[in-house]
């Protein structure tokens, strides 16, 4: 098994809240299994088996924010 590694982007107290609240440590409960990609909300929601309630949490709205022009970036790069 590899070593997971501590999610740990953000140090707002409102994010760190609701990371703990949701119990979101690991990169890996966030990622495809080979940790590549960011998975969607739902995606999240669903492999976490917990129905978290209300709007998308913006410390996830940051990290899709700045992941996706890197993602991007990488295909284009690697084709």
């Amino acid at each position: 098994m590899r070593k997971q590694e501590r999610l740990l982007f953000t140090k707002e107290k409102s994010d760190l809240i609701s990371l703990r609240n949701k119990r979101i440590i690991f990169k890996d409960q966030i990622t495809t299994l080979d940790g590549s990609f960011l998975e969607t909300w739902p995606e999240i929601k669903n492999k976490l088996n917990n129905k978290f309630k209300g709007r998308t949490p913006q410390w996830f709205k940051k990290l899709e924010a700045d992941v996706q022009p890197k993602m991007f970036y990488w295909q284009q790069t690697h084709h």
